[in-house]
């Protein structure tokens, strides 16, 4: 949050139970001076487990977490089957809203058997700004409004996101020379 102190951030693996696929759970904790760290973000959507396909761990919670020296949160995913992916979410507190925003989005993925082009997405939803690569094919979009200012604690990552990602990808795709 940018105020010089240590700050934290976890994906936490619940128990799993007869029947039920264990849960995760992303948190974020800001260190307070004078009472130690606080839970100041819980993201129950944020991460899951087993949807990442063969290539992303079946048993453990999809993403990986780090804190960029710019104070942004950056979450991983990464994954795949035939394809290999990698998705890198880039979120911003902000502390008007007391959330953490989504501000970039990187995607590429990998045909393993080179059948099918490689595909490089890149998202800016502060400009409201899309570039897409194809092979050799290059396109720039507008990401429409409706998209702009995902907050952290509301994120669902296997289920909205994964459809909100393959509109604006379709839009991109519709002006690609």
């Amino acid at each position: 949050n940018a105020d010089g102190r240590a700050d934290f951030a976890a994906i936490l693996k619940g128990p799993s139970s007869e029947g039920k696929k264990p849960e995760s759970l992303l948190v974020m904790y800001f260190d307070s001076h004078d009472n130690g760290p606080h839970l100041q973000t819980r993201a129950p959507k944020a991460s899951c487990i087993g949807c990442g396909g063969a290539k992303a761990p079946m048993d453990e919670p999809l993403g990986q977490l780090s804190i960029t020296p710019e104070g942004n949160l950056e979450i991983i995913y990464e994954g795949g089957s035939r394809e290999e992916w990698s998705d890198a979410l880039s979120w911003r507190w902000n502390p008007k809203k007391g959330d953490f925003i989504l501000m970039k989005e990187t995607y590429q993925d990998l045909d393993t058997l080179g059948k099918e082009p490689a595909t490089f997405l890149y998202m800016d939803f502060s400009t409201l700004r899309a570039k897409l690569k194809e092979g050799n094919r290059k396109n720039s979009c507008e990401i429409p409004a409706e998209f702009q200012g995902n907050s952290l604690s509301a994120f669902e990552y296997a289920e909205k996101h994964i459809t909100d990602f393959n509109k604006i990808l379709n839009l991109c795709r519709g002006g690609i020379r």
